[in-house]
């Protein structure tokens, strides 16, 4: 049976956190890697809490969209049925 592991999982997401831009992978780790809140971030690199926000939301839109998409390629790859029964795939209804 076709199953990503968490192991996948996890290197997909460095990969995808790898290929953001520079100030977007820092602000990012910063955040869910360190706990960091925006404003501790925003007072560390000298930005505005409000850009940090952003970057943590376009960052945080990059890794749904890329897993998503992943998430289809094994749907294409591995059928329906494998899909269904992990990620509640409509199309066996």
């Amino acid at each position: 049976e076709a199953d990503m592991t968490w192991t996948e999982m996890s290197d997909m997401m460095d990969r995808i956190i790898k290929g953001m831009p520079p100030q977007r992978q820092r602000i990012f780790m910063m955040s869910r890697y360190r706990n960091m809140s925006a404003k501790e971030i925003a007072d560390s690199l000298g930005l505005s809490v409000r850009t940090v926000e952003r970057h943590i939301y376009l960052a945080l839109k990059d890794l749904k969209l890329l897993m998503m998409n992943s998430l289809i390629f094994y749907k294409k790859n591995f059928g329906c049925f494998y899909f269904w029964r992990r990620f509640g795939c409509n199309c066996m209804q």
